[in-house]
This record gives structure tokens, C-alpha cells and sequence, in this order.
């Protein structure tokens, strides 16, 4: 399956990956980020001003005069227009309490996937706003950087959420394309396209071995067996919770 992940839910995208691998055949991230702003090692002013905007969500958020969902409405979408600044003011009012927004946010800046990027190789494609006022582009920069099988979509707009434009449309129109481009062309020839390591590996698969199993064999660690499976089922053409049935299936034919 193919998860999309905006915004924090990016993070999330990139942790479900990391831990079924071979249930994830791509992922798209908008707006994304690898850590939240009260994460370790970020700015040390981080986690004060996340402590003070949490705050603030619980406090202000139910507020009849609608000030500081105002606010927070042009930080999401200040391309905009006054209708659609009301609209999101009205969802925001409608989907959450002050107390439960401000739990999310919480978890949100808490967010950190920056140890498990790197040992995730799902096609991603990350795509972000070049003038994002919510979460600046640099973090976008961070994220491909960090994922081995990333592609880098700038998207030539200022909202953190899409709206109806130019960017919303290439944004669709470049999901398609990578959608559509996997399986890779290596699915010509999967025989060819297979190193001697997912070899071995799934000759053990084919053996009836769990992944913990085929690490202690090889000598190989479990992540790194899945890692291998991952790469297996991809070049395949396989997907979802049948593809490592179907990969045993298809071992002697290989």
C-alpha cells in the first residue's frame, strides 16, 4: 500500500515503514519534517516556544472571537482568500476541543524519525512548499537528505496545505507519475535484478524461515533481513500482506 503523509503524519508514514516494510510500497510526504520543534537536538528555544503555543491552543482555542484560530489559519494557508480562511476557522472549531488540539500539537513537536530515516528504502516522494510559513522548507531538504530512495518535489507555494492552484495540481500531477512508476523496469528481469544477499534471503523465505530465523543463518540482522525483503518485493512487483507468500511462490522460478 501507498501512505500519504502531511505534515506530522509524515513522520508517522515513515515510522509504519521502517517496522512493516514489506506492507509499504511507497510513500508521499507534504509539508513533511524528520523531528518536531521540541525534539533532542533541535533549537534549544524550541521546546519553550512549543511548551507556550501548546498552552496558548488550550487556552484560546475555544475563544468566541476566534483571534488566535485566525492566526493560526494564516499560518497554515496565508495564500488564502477570506472564505477560505473562515473555512478552515470553522474546521478547526468543529474537529477539536482546545485541550485535545493542544495534546496533538504536543505530539506533533515531539515527532522524531531522524534514527529510522535512513534504514527506511520505500520510494518516497517529498513535497513541499518552497515558502511554507508552517514548516520551512529546509526541513523538507532534511528529510530527503536523511531517506535513501527519496525524491525532492519543490512545490511553488506559500501554504502549508495545498488549496485549489497551480502547485495543488503538479502536486497531483507528480503523484500519479510516481505511483505509476513502480514497479520499477528492473521487473523486466527480475532474475537479473536480484543481488546474491535478497537471493539467499529468499531461498530461506521460500524454506518456510521467519525473518529472525533467516538473520541468525546469514548472520544479519533482522531490520537488515526486512531491508532485503523490501528491496525483494519491489523488484518483484509485489504488495501488501501476500507479497511474501507470493515471493516463496515464485523462488524456484527465479
Amino acid at each position: 500500500m501507498a501512505l500519504n503523509g502531511t505534515s506530522h503524519a509524515a513522520a508517522l508514514a515513515i515510522a509504519y515503514a521502517a517496522q512493516y516494510p514489506d506492507q509499504v510500497s511507497h510513500i508521499v510526504s507534504l509539508g513533511g519534517y524528520a523531528s518536531g520543534a521540541s525534539a533532542p537536538g533541535r533549537d534549544a528555544g524550541g521546546a519553550e516556544r512549543s511548551r507556550v503555543f501548546q498552552e496558548s491552543v488550550r487556552v484560546f482555542w475555544e475563544n468566541p472571537n476566534e483571534f488566535f484560530r485566525k492566526v493560526w489559519s494564516l499560518t497554515l494557508i496565508p495564500g488564502g482568500s477570506p472564505e477560505d480562511i473562515a473555512s478552515m476557522e470553522e474546521l478547526m472549531r468543529r474537529s477539536s476541543t482546545g485541550e485535545v488540539a493542544a495534546r496533538i500539537f504536543a505530539v506533533r513537536d515531539q515527532a522524531d524519525v531522524r534514527d529510522l530515516a535512513p534504514d527506511v528504502e520505500t520510494p518516497t516522494l517529498v513535497a513541499h512548499a518552497r515558502r511554507d510559513h508552517m514548516v520551512p522548507f529546509d526541513n523538507a531538504l532534511e528529510l530527503a537528505g536523511l531517506l535513501p530512495n527519496a525524491s525532492l518535489l519543490a512545490l511553488d507555494s506559500e501554504n502549508h496545505l495545498l488549496l485549489n492552484e497551480p502547485a495543488w495540481d503538479r502536486f497531483v500531477s507528480e503523484i500519479t507519475r510516481f505511483i505509476d512508476a513502480m514497479p520499477s523496469p528492473e521487473l523486466d528481469a527480475p532474475s537479473r535484478s536480484l543481488t546474491d544477499r535478497e537471493r539467499a534471503v529468499l531461498r530461506l523465505v521460500a524454506e518456510g524461515l521467519s525473518n529472525d530465523a533467516i538473520a541468525d543463518r546469514l548472520a544479519i540482522s533482522t531490520r537488515t533481513v526486512e531491508r532485503h525483503l523490501t528491496n525483494v518485493y519491489r523488484k518483484l512487483g509485489l504488495l501488501g500482506r501476500s507479497a511474501r507468500a507470493a515471493a516463496a511462490a515464485r523462488f524456484r522460478d527465479l
